[in-house]
């Protein structure tokens, strides 16, 4: 009798759809997320992940076929993009596990993977002396004396 309801509930959790399991973390994550925040994750999911992985088991999915559909985003010159979006995966997948919907994380382990480089950070030169005078005389009013 135990194997039975053990052998149903592992059947059950197989079923259970990626795009189902990212639903039910965003419901579960609303309330606590700035709406700004709310619709950047289901953006990524809908764009991303759901085209892909939606209509699968989450259980079925591994890394190495996760990695494929990162690198599509990575190597479509949206890298930084691909690195929120493995990130939200894994927030995904850690959910699944929570309810038992899956049994492993295949986003956590590519956390480091080296082929997803962080993009360099690029910042904006001073400007120079001359434009910086013009830009303040249009930020700040004139003050009449």
């Amino acid at each position: 009798m135990v194997r039975r309801v053990a052998k149903t509930k592992n059947a059950a959790a197989s079923q259970e759809l990626f795009e189902s399991v990212a639903a039910a973390w965003l419901r579960h994550n609303r309330e606590t997320w700035s709406t700004h925040h709310y619709e950047r994750n289901s953006g990524l999911i809908r764009r991303y992940l759901l085209p892909s992985i939606g209509k699968l088991p989450i259980d079925s999915i591994d890394e190495s076929y996760l990695f494929g559909v990162l690198k599509k985003v990575y190597d479509s010159g949206t890298k930084e993009l691909a690195r929120r979006t493995r990130a939200v995966a894994a927030q995904i997948f850690s959910h699944g596990r929570a309810f038992h919907f899956c049994k492993f994380n295949p986003a956590k382990g590519m956390a480091d993977n080296p082929y997803f480089k962080k993009p360099p950070v690029t910042h904006h030169k001073a400007l120079p002396q001359e434009q910086r005078k013009k830009r303040l005389k249009l930020l700040l009013p004139s003050r009449q004396t």
